[in-house]
């Protein structure tokens, strides 16, 4: 959890900036390699990658704070600075959280301090929120720099009450979130972060059109926000707008391929609108970069049976079951796609598997009845079609009268 939080901070760097396009093909794999290795946790392996790769130059600034993390988490606290001031040579500012939280962990907590004030003055200052929160800096607590630091007001008003918003939108407190920003846009008028803040309350609230109409107002004037385009894909997906919603995580995904998250979400939307095929592309692309993925793989198999392909839904699946055999749902699944394409003996087996590991499911009880059915095997299938019955599946009163003289 405290790697994940960090993670967020530093992509929340660039989650309002309009960042190039970045370079595809292999250029641009390697870097992705070695932040997919950050997120798993492998920090030297993805020092290494990141320190290798040829990156493209829309991504390189990205990539040196990303290589700057890996580094920090990794112990190598000289080589993290030397990559953060880099980046804050091409960017000043950029990297200043950074430089403070390494120094923090090295022990310095002056020249720590030091660098959360030059923070605290940057356009990429945080909330304060996130800074208290930070699990390295909380070190710094203790110390009577941290109390001086703070006996400052950094904020501006319009920023405090930014932050009052996200905070009645955290308690669920919609309605006042909602007159907090409409206060904000009375007295500042339709600045773009303004429109993204209410249309983020408005998605909140149910209100999706709403918040459709603020974003794509917002973007007018920020095109390329990845913060607003995000938001706005979200919001299409809840009116079904899943085309629209395709287009915008794609614009995301040019300019933040880093964002693998994000691949995900867009096999969904590819999904709901039908385009299965798509869908497990992205996935497959996701699981390049995170093959250890059972839940990534497990939903390719899913998309595989929507999209009738029930060969590679089963091989799918197969490979799920090789990594865990310990869950029913699993076995089901695959016995689902068997039924799908009419090998009911192997779909009979599956379901037995999965009654072996919960077997007091009775939904399950019906769908291996079924199966036996199939197979001729009368006696096994209207023994399950009682056990189904026993255990709360109503439905199978119906095949019990007809197959079973119930």
């Amino acid at each position: 959890m405290k790697h994940r939080l960090i993670t967020l901070v530093l992509l929340s760097v660039f989650a309002g900036t309009v960042v190039p396009a970045s370079v595809s093909g292999q250029e641009s794999r390697e870097w992705l390699k070695g932040v997919a290795a950050l997120q798993q946790k492998n920090f030297r392996e993805a020092a290494d990658l990141l320190t290798r790769a040829q990156v493209p130059a829309g991504d390189a600034l990205k990539a040196t704070l990303f290589r700057g993390e890996a580094l920090m988490l990794a112990g190598d606290y000289d080589g993290a600075l030397e990559a953060f001031y880099l980046a804050d040579q091409k960017s000043p500012g950029i990297s200043s959280l950074w430089i403070s939280r390494t120094y923090t962990l090295a022990g310095n907590p002056q020249k720590a301090l030091a660098w959360l004030r030059t923070h605290l003055q940057s356009p990429w200052r945080q909330s304060r929120k996130v800074i208290v929160m930070d699990t390295i800096l909380s070190r710094l607590e203790d110390t009577p720099g941290w109390r001086d630091l703070w006996k400052n007001d950094w904020y501006p008003e319009k920023e405090k009450r930014m932050y009052e918003v996200d905070f009645s939108l955290a308690q669920e407190q919609f309605r006042e979130a909602q007159n907090q920003v409409e206060s904000l846009i009375s007295r500042y008028g339709d600045d773009p972060g303004l429109l993204t803040l209410r249309a983020k309350v408005y998605t909140r609230m149910g209100k999706p059109e709403a918040a459709v109409k603020d974003y794509r107002k917002a973007l007018q004037t920020i095109s390329g926000d990845t913060a607003a385009l995000s938001g706005l894909a979200v919001a299409e997906e809840k009116l079904r707008q899943y085309p629209e919603a395709i287009d915008s995580w794609t614009i995301i995904l040019k300019t933040a391929p880093e964002r693998f998250d994000l691949l995900i979400k867009r096999a969904e939307a590819y999904a709901r609108n039908g385009q299965f095929e798509k869908a497990i592309s992205d996935l497959q692309q996701y699981l390049s970069y995170f093959p250890e993925s059972t839940e990534t793989l497990f939903h390719m198999g899913n998309y595989a049976v929507e999209a009738g392909k029930y060969t590679s839904a089963m091989r799918y699946y197969s490979q799920v079951i090789d990594r865990d055999a310990t869950s029913p749902v699993y076995f089901v699944a695959r016995a689902d796609a068997y039924m799908k394409a009419r090998t009911y003996r192997y779909a009979a087996a599956d379901y037995s598997m999965a009654l072996d590991l919960d077997p007091t499911n009775g939904d399950v009880y019906l769908r291996r009845g079924q199966a036996l059915l199939k197979t001729r095997q009368k006696k096994e299938a209207c023994f399950d079609f009682k056990q189904a019955l026993h255990y709360g599946k109503k439905e199978a009163v119906t095949w019990l009268q007809e197959y079973c003289h119930y």
